[in-house]
């Protein structure tokens, strides 16, 4: 992460590039390379030192890749590389939540429904512990969805009615506490 130098980049300033990107797709390690680059580019230290900005992206991208690549299918698909990004970039807790909850709200209604919700989460797992966890003995996709199914229990919400920010952030804030 400090090797990089990306965490002297925002959230916004990732999410900017990651538009550009279009979000059914799945990144070869090729494109993946090049998404990188342009990221890389965001830094004054590499606009300043351009020979630098080959030499790092080198470096650095195939430590990435294997890192962004939760499900080790050798593709970065649109959920893993957010959590990726949001990684590795700086910026506060509260700022990478609220940038995560608006690209996993996929209908951009403000909500988060429990299919949306259980997305995120499974990605945020898959890419913590990856495909399965020894320590936890429980797949990603299962974490994810008892994980997801408690929060609605625990709010009172209907599986089909939407949770929103403040709600989900009173929630996880309340289970670190």
């Amino acid at each position: 992460k400090d090797s990089t130098k990306l965490d002297e980049l925002t959230v916004e300033d990732v999410v900017q590039v990651m538009n550009t990107v279009e979000s059914s797709r799945r990144m070869t390690y090729k494109e993946f390379e090049k998404f990188m680059q342009t990221v890389f580019k965001q830094l004054a230290y590499y606009r300043q030192n351009p020979k630098e900005l080959s030499i790092a992206v080198k470096k650095a991208c195939p430590i990435l890749f294997d890192t962004f690549d939760a499900d080790y299918n050798k593709l970065i698909d649109w959920n893993e590389l957010v959590l990726g990004c949001c990684y590795l970039v700086g910026g506060g807790k509260d700022e990478k939540f609220k940038v995560l909850y608006s690209l996993f709200d996929k209908n951009h209604d403000g909500h988060l429904i429990f299919k949306e919700m259980f997305y995120l989460l499974n990605t945020a797992f898959a890419f913590l512990f990856g495909s399965s966890s020894k320590e936890i003995k429980t797949s990603p996709e299962e974490l994810a969805f008892a994980t997801t199914k408690q929060c609605f229990t625990d709010l009172k919400i209907n599986y089909d009615d939407h949770l929103g920010v403040s709600e989900s952030q009173f929630y996880y804030w309340c289970r670190q506490h």
